[in-house]
Order: C-alpha cells, then sequence, then structure tokens
C-alpha cells in the first residue's frame, strides 16, 4: 500500500480475518495496493472484501489488475458500487493483484484481498534456447591398411540442441596418418596377394636349394665312391701322374696330381683329407682284366646291400 496507518497495516489484507482492515492515508496523486504471490500462478479469480462497519464507498472507481512483475497481463475491471465483497472471474498468469485508482483519492479501508487459481510448478518465462556442445572424442579406430589412416568420433550431447537452439558447429570426426605402431594391424587384399607371392617364391628358393645339394651329395658320392675291385687287379695313383696295374689292359683310375692312394682291393675308401684323394677324382673307372665298369650313384643305392661302400 502506498501509505497506511501504523495501527491498520497492509498485513490485515491477507490476514484471513474480515473483522480488521488496512487503512490508509488520502493521497492527491493516485493511490495502490499490492498483494504479492509466492511464484507466477494461473490465476482464475480475485476476491475483494470492504469494511464491513462503515466507509464502504471509499473504495469505488478502484481498478484490480493481474500482472506478471511490473508488466500487466489482465485489466479485471473497476469496483462501482458500494458492497462489501466484489468478485472478479479474470484469468490471467502472474505473480502480483494489485488495486489501483488515479488522481485524488481519499482514504482507502480494505478488509481482505484473495487471488484463487493454480500455483505453476515450472517458471512461466518461455525456456531459452540451448545450443549443442561436443563431446570428448572417443578412442582412435583400427588403422586402415589400404590408406594408412584412422579415424575418432565425437557426438554433439554435450548437451544436444534443444528448443530451437544451434547445432554443434564443426566435423564430428578426426583423421589421423597410421604410425608405424598402428598401420598394418590388418591384412588388406592388396596385402595378402603380396604375402602368399613371397611365400610361393620362399618356398621355390626352398626347393631349389634342397634340389641343388642333392646334386652335389650325388656328385661327391660318384667322385668319391669305392667299387670292389676284382681280387686279381691292383691299381696304383702316384702324385707323379704314373698309374701302374698288375693287368696291362686295365686304365688308370685316379690322379689328382697332388696326393698319392692305393685302391685295395678290400672294399674301403680312405677317408678325404690330409693325405688322402681328395675330390673331384672320377666318376667312373674300369677296374681289372675284364673291364668291369664302376657303378653310378643310383645303382649303388639301388644295391647297396651289394657294394660294401664307406663314406
Amino acid at each position: 500500500m502506498k501509505n497506511s496507518w501504523l495501527t491498520y497495516p497492509p498485513g490485515n489484507l491477507i490476514d484471513g480475518n474480515l473483522q480488521n482492515f488496512a487503512h490508509s492515508f488520502a493521497e492527491e496523486d493516485g493511490m495502490w495496493v499490492r498483494v504479492r504471490l509466492t511464484k507466477n500462478s494461473m490465476i482464475r479469480k480475485v476476491v475483494v472484501y470492504n469494511r464491513r462497519d462503515c466507509c464502504r464507498e471509499r473504495i469505488i472507481g478502484a481498478s484490480v489488475l493481474i500482472k506478471s512483475g511490473v508488466k500487466l497481463i489482465t485489466d479485471c475491471g473497476k469496483i462501482s458500487t458500494a458492497n462489501f465483497s466484489y468478485t472478479f472471474n479474470c484469468e490471467g498468469e502472474g505473480n502480483v493483484i494489485e488495486m489501483r485508482q488515479e488522481g485524488e483519492v481519499g482514504e482507502w479501508n480494505i478488509a481482505e484481498i484473495r487471488v484463487y487459481g493454480i500455483p505453476n510448478t515450472e517458471p512461466t518465462t518461455a525456456p531459452k534456447p540451448v545450443d549443442g556442445g561436443w563431446s570428448r572424442y572417443g578412442d582412435w579406430s583400427y588403422c586402415n591398411n589400404s590408406t594408412c589412416t584412422q579415424f575418432r568420433w565425437r557426438y554433439c550431447n554435450n548437451p544436444p540442441p534443444a528448443r530451437g537452439g544451434d547445432k554443434c558447429a564443426g566435423e564430428s570426426y578426426e583423421k589421423s596418418s597410421c604410425n608405424k605402431h598402428h598401420c598394418g594391424n590388418g591384412l588388406s587384399a592388396g596385402g595378402i596377394v603380396g604375402t602368399v607371392v613371397g611365400l610361393l617364391a620362399g618356398l621355390v628358393l626352398i626347393v631349389c636349394l634342397v634340389n641343388t645339394a642333392r646334386r652335389n651329395e650325388r656328385q661327391q658320392f660318384n667322385q668319391g665312391a669305392v667299387i670292389q675291385q676284382n681280387p686279381n687287379t691292383r691299381a696304383q695313383a702316384s702324385g707323379t701322374g704314373a698309374v701302374t696295374s698288375s693287368a696291362a689292359s686295365a686304365p688308370p683310375l685316379v690322379d689328382n696330381g697332388r696326393n698319392r692312394a692305393v685302391i685295395e682291393n678290400t672294399g674301403h675308401v680312405p677317408a678325404l683329407g690330409a693325405g688322402n684323394l681328395s675330390p673331384p677324382l672320377y666318376r667312373e673307372a674300369v677296374g681289372g682284366p675284364g673291364g668291369e665298369k664302376v657303378p653310378s650313384y643310383e645303382e649303388v643305392m639301388a644295391n647297396e646291400n651289394k657294394y660294401d661302400i664307406t663314406h
């Protein structure tokens, strides 16, 4: 209330007691009194109670308003008669009920102002738009072996845009070149073909090496094999290049120009090494008066029980 007597304060307007009242002084430039609600409410009805014992005409001409703060929401009407009570069935969403009269005004005597409605459970002001915000980036993906790149993603949910707010600006992912610790975690089609080709090349090389080793072994066997000779034949190879034999028709067996060895008819060959025959010596020889041919590697291996051979 703009002003009031100390013994009739504005608090009497909301104490629930119709026997007392609020009392103002006269004013030349208008009068007002306001009842503030605890929160914005959907107001359905306002009832004003006048002084009971006298002076009911003093509030004639006063208007009843619904406001939200200082903003006018609904003008419910004016008091035009001297009654005990006045009911205004007006609606509006606000938190202030105001009685006002402009110009020169005499004393007011008001017993009670009662407001009926439904308090709001949410703010009545329009909610503001919420702009979207990015989350943190997730972990990097596996490396793509065909491009050596990897990715990581983020999401526009921190917070998500709401009530017309802006979406998140920028890309939702990052791309990076894989380093040597990441690139190659999987096999691309090209990588698989390259691996298969490499394995086949390695297999061919192994086969070639095995075949070469076998050929060398065969050559050494043919060169170092000792043929069991006829007991009547004895050949001698000397470092001078001369070969003697008990049979005139027997051809020389071996002569490498360095070593001298006697092949006895026992069927054993001295071990290769210092002072003995060193390969290559020969591949084929004829021994004995009968011109008997030295067996080949294949013949010896096929008849290993027939020939007594020591390597």
